[in-house]
């Protein structure tokens, strides 16, 4: 990839949330071969009641913290990048990243939650799940449960370990679950009627006290346990099929750096598509897993080599029946200069 394409990528990503990670397993692309999987750390929060396309993804909140303190190249590179194509393996992620980071500014706004996510906070990694926001790590409860209170939540419940805290009346509310390990937020409006019903599943899928949705679907385990742990993790699923015409978590259209599964050439019925991968200020790693319908419908090995990896310095293409993996490495060339 030559320079001025990295940069733009960086700077896409680093606008979103990233310069770097840190303890995220190590997967470099090119290699070849199955890449090993653990299970996502979004899956738990997934209940069984989950409406299709299923849309899940995590950040590490390294990465958003990291942002706070770019430097002023990574300013610079942003700056300029408004307007950038790229190849969707370095997309994908970075629209996971720009959704990441949206969704922190806009959904704990006002909620007495902010400092948990910035420099000193407790929270480790933020979920995206069932159009709600969880922050893992280790709480006081108390305090955020102050915090909370102070911004205008008022205690509404305790279940299962959790307080919950409402603000805001019927479906225009907020509702917040506390615990000592986990912070739910889940905002009402037109995509949930019922944030305290929402709030409820999300805690009880994540505690195994309703079913979870890879209960029901063996596809959608198989997305969620095929590829490593870094620092952006995500999924879309949809049982019947279309993946790529599935827009995702803001979708880029392909015009801005950001991509979605929908913006690859491809045209094989696929259930589902992961993403799997780290940034640092000269190196992007990214894996992408797509799950066909059936092994004839998987996509000829060089229609999928066109659509994803075409811009990294090496990548790879690995067809296991019906899943496909692609793996790419994205570097700066210019690495290592004075």
């Amino acid at each position: 990839m030559e320079r001025r394409r990295f940069l733009q990528v960086a700077g896409v990503a680093g606008a979103t949330a990233m310069t770097t990670l840190s303890g995220c397993s190590s997967l470099t692309g090119g290699g070849g071969g199955t890449p090993s999987g653990d299970r996502a750390t979004y899956d738990s929060w997934v209940a069984a009641g989950v409406s299709e396309p299923v849309n899940a993804f995590t950040l590490d909140l390294a990465v958003y913290r990291t942002l706070q303190n770019q430097d002023e190249e990574t300013q610079t590179q942003t700056e300029t990048s408004s307007n950038v194509g790229g190849d969707p393996l370095a997309g994908i992620p970075a629209t996971y990243l720009f959704a990441a980071a949206l969704g922190l500014g806009f959904g704990l706004a006002q909620t007495g939650l902010s400092s948990l996510v910035q420099e000193d906070g407790s929270a480790q990694r933020a979920h995206f799940v069932d159009n709600g926001i969880v922050l893992e790590g280790s709480f006081d409860a108390e305090t955020v449960g102050s915090s909370v209170s102070g911004a205008g939540g008022q205690e509404a419940d305790s279940n299962a370990g959790y307080t919950f805290y409402r603000s805001g009346s019927g479906s225009d509310g907020t509702v917040i679950a506390v615990s000592g390990d986990a912070v739910v937020v889940v905002r009402g409006g037109q995509t949930v009627a019922d944030p305290m019903a929402r709030t409820r599943r999300l805690v009880d899928a994540n505690g195994g006290n309703t079913d979870r949705f890879r209960s029901g679907s063996d596809d959608y385990d198989s997305l969620v346990t095929a590829l490593p742990n870094r620092g952006i993790m995500g999924v879309a699923y949809r049982s019947d099929g279309g993946l790529f015409e599935i827009g995702g978590a803001g979708a880029g259209g392909g015009t801005s750096g950001l991509a979605s599964f929908s913006d690859l050439d491809l045209s094989g019925n696929a259930v589902g598509g992961a993403t799997s991968a780290s940034f640092s200020t000269d190196q992007l790693d990214s894996t992408v897993a797509i799950l066909y319908e059936s092994e004839s419908e998987v996509d000829a090995k060089a229609d999928i080599e066109a659509a994803l990896g075409g811009e990294a310095s090496s990548s790879s293409v690995t067809i296991d029946g019906r899943m496909v993996y692609v793996e790419g490495t994205f570097e700066d060339p210019n690495t290592g200069d004075s």
